[in-house]
């Protein structure tokens, strides 16, 4: 039978269309705030309205009534960071509730503290894990202790299958 994603920020689909190549049997719901980058990623020539179904929604809200009830997977994918962390508990409740019970998957990544941004992105704190950008958008980093808060025992008491924090040096070498 098919299997069910949904993709919370979906974006232009930069991950639901590689999921979908791999995945023949997956239907992707994907969801974005913004109504430009839904009209972007539905005039893509590898939209396919027979395996995936775009549309504006906001995660602090409720999912609308078309959306099925369970999911096979889910994925926030730079989502939470955009968000006042006041509404990340009430999300991650909610969605953790779509899930398939006993063999769901929420793919979860963003930024965490301690990450290196580009100069061009270079910020300002602003408060607890707070930051504020050049272009004037704020941004929460998170520890992986809130991570496991939000979407373990304290939260939307999901299973770990594994949390990484990766850390990378970047070196520039003159070339001569």
């Amino acid at each position: 039978g098919k299997q069910l994603l949904l993709e919370v920020g979906c974006g232009l689909g930069n991950s639901a269309f590689p999921l979908l190549r791999a995945n023949p049997n997956l239907f992707a719901f994907c969801m974005d705030l913004s109504p430009k980058a839904v009209s972007i990623l539905r005039h893509s020539p590898e939209y396919d309205p027979q395996r995936m179904y775009a549309f504006v929604g906001d995660a602090r809200d409720p999912l609308p009534a078309f959306v099925p009830p369970q999911f096979d997977f889910m994925t926030l994918i730079f989502t939470m960071s955009a968000m006042d962390p006041e509404h990340w508990a009430a999300i991650s409740q909610r969605l953790s509730e779509r899930l398939r019970p006993g063999g769901g998957l929420l793919y979860y990544r963003d930024y965490a503290v301690g990450d290196y941004m580009p100069e061009e992105q270079q910020r300002e704190q602003v408060g607890d894990g707070m930051w504020l950008r050049k272009d004037g958008t704020l941004v929460k980093y998170a520890t992986p202790e809130e991570m496991r808060r939000l979407f373990g025992t304290g939260g939307a008491d999901l299973q770990e299958v594994e949390l990484t924090q990766l850390e990378w040096e970047a070196v520039n070498h003159k070339e001569g």
